[in-house]
């Protein structure tokens, strides 16, 4: 099954993006944040990332770089 990981600081994003991805047959993780989205990549197998590029901290530009 393909794992999307989900980064964003903005909880009604993150769950309708979830939801959608979920109901086409995907397995989905969350991360609130930059830092939680990293130590994820770095743990679990990530298929593909979804990263808010505007999140405070570690946002998805510098996860990409990371």
């Amino acid at each position: 099954m393909t794992r999307v990981l989900i980064a964003d600081d903005d909880t009604v994003v993150r769950d309708v993006v979830r939801r959608y991805l979920e109901h086409d047959g995907l397995e989905v993780l969350v991360a609130n944040d930059g830092n939680e989205a990293l130590r994820l990549l770095n743990s679990e197998r990530i298929d593909v990332a979804v990263l808010d590029v505007m999140m405070p901290g570690r946002n998805g530009l510098t996860l990409c770089r990371s």
